[in-house]
């Protein structure tokens, strides 16, 4: 949707600075209508392709991994990609679930 300025040029500066700041806040409004549309489209397409996945339940054998905490202790610590291999445990036997 295209929307253009018109080129009839008003009588003065303060009607055609009006008319302008007018014409651009119209284009601003059909562009932000626009966007909405398409955000509802594409979490709808989204939303059509993603897969549930099941959680863990009682007596699924899980993972425990523990983060590394920061130099200062707060926060992950950031290592590169391939170096960043969390540290798992070993295997634990899912006794309760809260959900």
């Amino acid at each position: 949707m295209r929307r253009e300025l018109s080129c009839n040029a008003p009588e003065s500066a303060t009607s055609y600075k009006k008319s302008f700041q007018e014409a651009i806040k119209n284009l601003v409004e059909g562009g932000a209508t626009s966007l909405r549309k398409s955000q509802v489209r594409y979490k709808r397409n989204f939303d059509k392709r993603v897969k549930l996945i099941s959680t863990a339940v009682t007596g699924d054998w899980v993972y425990i991994t523990r983060e590394q905490p920061n130099r200062d202790g707060c926060g992950i610590a950031r290592r590169h990609k391939l170096q960043a291999k969390p540290k798992v445990y070993t295997v634990f036997l899912l006794m309760r679930t809260t959900q």
